[in-house]
């Protein structure tokens, strides 16, 4: 702070305390005339330390920072699931089974389709037409 600035609060403060004790001289002060009640039967016990369990209980949601979306390559019924929520799983570990029976069926099907083809080949060359290549 500045000199100047001293000086300007000293006097502030000085006429702040003059002004206070000018308003303060025409006042009485009053004497309260009443007694306080008087409190009867009122037990007295003696404060003391005693443990306090550092035991809290509260009801709320619990959300976790990161959340993880999982997703199957292929449709169908789950039929076990192999984790519950909040475990903890490493990498590669089966969570869900699902049901193979409408996949392995589908594989069935076009393994019968293709072995049809390969049987029509031969014909096929003998009537000059074209099959597109099997993979």
């Amino acid at each position: 702070m500045g000199t100047e600035m001293k000086t300007t609060f000293t006097i502030l403060a000085a006429i702040g305390l003059m002004a206070t004790t000018v308003a303060s001289c025409g006042h009485k002060s009053e004497v309260a005339a009443e007694k306080p009640p008087v409190v009867k039967g009122a037990r007295v016990d003696r404060v003391s330390m005693s443990p306090v369990e550092d035991y809290y209980e509260a009801t709320g949601t619990v959300r976790s920072k990161t959340t993880t979306v999982l997703s199957s390559k292929i449709m169908g019924t789950v039929i076990s699931v192999r984790v519950r929520e909040g475990d903890k799983a490493p990498a590669g570990q089966v969570l869900v089974e699902i049901d193979n029976r409408d996949a392995s069926a589908q594989l069935q099907r076009a393994a019968a389709r293709a072995c049809a083809i390969r049987a029509l080949r031969p014909a096929s060359n003998r009537l000059n037409v074209t099959l597109a290549p099997i993979r």
